[in-house]
Order: structure tokens, then sequence, then C-alpha cells
């Protein structure tokens, strides 16, 4: 969807969303790593919470640019709605889907 918006915000502010993206994506692959510990000290939990709340001001944000996909053409919509749907069919999460298809690296959360 990004590459799309370029034309409606310009391309800073889409940088800036990929790497508003990028830092949740590696927040998320952080989550999972705290999660997958065996025992849980008082600052892993911290951390945890430290890292979700990080990255909720970027999923209120992303809700709002839905509002400015109403003004892309309708072949860019579908296309955007089609990779969607090829991503659930083939069962990608966000992290399968950065690890494996995306071209830009995760960066390391610690």
């Amino acid at each position: 969807m990004y590459p799309a918006l370029v034309e409606i915000f310009g391309q800073k502010y889409v940088d800036k969303l990929y790497a508003d993206h990028n830092r949740v994506i590696g927040s998320a692959e952080r989550l999972v790593q705290l999660i997958g510990k065996d025992t849980w000290s008082g600052e892993a939990v911290e951390e945890g919470l430290e890292l979700v709340r990080g990255m909720l001001p970027h999923v209120s944000d992303c809700d709002g640019l839905s509002i400015m996909v109403e003004r892309l053409p309708e072949a860019t919509v579908q296309s955007i709605l089609d990779a969607r749907e090829r991503c659930n069919t083939a069962g990608l999460d966000l992290l399968r889907w950065a690890k494996e298809l995306r071209k830009r690296p995760i960066p390391t959360v610690t």
C-alpha cells in the first residue's frame, strides 16, 4: 500500500511510514523472543509492555491511512487487496512475510 501513497503524501512521508513499519516489525520479533522464554523476569515483562506501547501508535496511524485508500484508483486498491489475500491464503503472518518476502531486513530491537 505504501508505494501507492507516494502520490498523496510524497516520498519523504512514505519513507517515514516504512521506517515506522520496520521498527514495529522489529518490536514484534523481539516480543516473540520474549514470549518464547521459559521464565519471565520483571525486566522482561516491562520490556514487553514498553514494546507493545511503542507499537500501538503505529497501529492507530495505519488505521487512519485506510481513509487515504479511498482516493486511490480502483485497480490499485484491488492490487492491495489481492496481495493481502495471497498472504492470508499462504498463511503468512507479519513476521514470516517480513523475513521471507519483503526486501528490507528486520531491524534488531533490544
